[in-house]
């Protein structure tokens, strides 16, 4: 009987993650249509520009505005990039770098396309990689960068 009740109690658990993660998501998929909002009305007021620039015959004058313009844009863009990552990161999601397929991190190739997912890995997969230089004098391993052996004190070169 009690074996029941801690399958209910996890099940609940679960159902509790699973509720928390879509409430997350949807918060950010908001910012991400509150961004695309704002995007689009720096589109408009850029086309407002250009027309009564056109319409007074100083086009050449506002190329400082329409690069501010371009600018906000391409900041919106990059905020709403963030945002996407987010969601896939709550949703324990990977982007294919070939098709843009979304795809889960342990997911090995990519189901649209085909991509082997060389390097990416699950988080329980990730391990630290230290990168090390061997002494040519006593053969002894020194993090990179380090300017001297550690063992035997030999002088590395750049």
């Amino acid at each position: 009987m009690s074996s029941f009740f801690d399958k209910l109690k996890q099940g609940a658990a679960e159902a509790g993650k699973k509720a928390q993660s879509t409430i997350e998501v949807n918060r950010l998929k908001f910012q991400i249509s509150s961004k695309e909002k704002e995007i689009t009305g720096i589109y408009s007021r850029m086309g407002e520009c250009v027309y009564h620039a056109m319409q007074n015959g100083t086009i050449e004058e506002i190329s400082d505005q329409l690069l501010l313009f371009s600018e906000q844009i391409n900041q919106k863009k990059a905020e709403v990039q963030d945002v996407e990552n987010r969601i896939r990161t709550v949703q324990n999601e990977k982007l294919c770098p070939s098709c843009s397929k979304a795809a889960t991190l342990d997911t090995k190739f990519c189901s649209g396309c085909g991509h082997h997912f060389v390097g990416h890995f699950s988080e329980e997969e990730v391990v630290d990689i230290k990168v090390m230089v061997v002494c040519p004098v006593c053969q002894v391993a020194s993090d990179k960068g380090s300017s001297f052996c550690a063992e035997c004190g030999h002088k590395f070169e750049e």
